[in-house]
C-alpha cells in the first residue's frame, strides 16, 4: 500500500492544512518534469493529492496505514464532513489564538480576543457537553 502522506512529504495526520498540502503536491508536481518521470508517476501523485483533499479517505487512509484493513464500509462521508468543518473550525481558533497571543496593548489583545466569541459559538454545536 502506498502512503499518500510520504509520497506527498507530509505528516501523517487526520487534519491537515488544505495550503500545506497544495503546496506539498504542487512541489512534488514541478520534480516529476514529464523527460524524467513515467506517466504513472503524475496519476499517483494525482491520486494522492485527491484522497488527501477530502477529509473522509484522508481518515481511512490513515487508519489503514496505522491499523491495517479496518471494519468494511469504512468512514461514511457524513463523518468526513463533520471532521472537516471541525477541523476548519479549529484551525481558524488557533489562528486567532495566536493573533491574540501577538498583541503586547491590553487593549488590542482584549478587541482580538473579542473575535474568539463567534468561533466558539460555531464549535458548540460539536461539544460533548451538549448532552448529544
Amino acid at each position: 500500500m502506498t502512503d499518500n502522506f510520504a509520497l506527498l512529504g507530509i505528516e501523517r495526520r487526520p487534519a491537515v492544512d488544505e495550503n500545506s498540502l497544495k503546496q506539498a503536491y504542487f512541489r512534488k508536481s514541478q520534480a516529476l518534469h514529464p523527460d524524467r518521470a513515467a506517466e504513472n508517476d503524475f496519476s499517483t501523485v494525482n491520486a494522492a493529492f485527491k484522497m488527501l483533499l477530502n477529509p473522509a479517505s484522508r481518515i481511512q487512509h490513515l487508519l489503514k496505514l496505522e491499523f491495517g484493513d479496518v471494519a468494511p464500509g469504512g468512514i461514511g462521508v457524513e463523518f468526513g464532513e463533520l471532521f472537516g468543518k471541525i477541523a476548519l473550525l479549529l484551525r481558524q481558533a488557533d489562528e486567532q489564538t495566536v493573533s491574540v497571543a501577538a498583541q503586547h496593548s491590553p487593549v488590542l489583545r482584549a478587541m482580538a480576543f473579542q473575535r474568539l466569541g463567534p468561533m466558539l459559538d460555531d464549535l458548540a454545536p460539536f461539544s460533548s457537553e451538549n448532552g448529544e
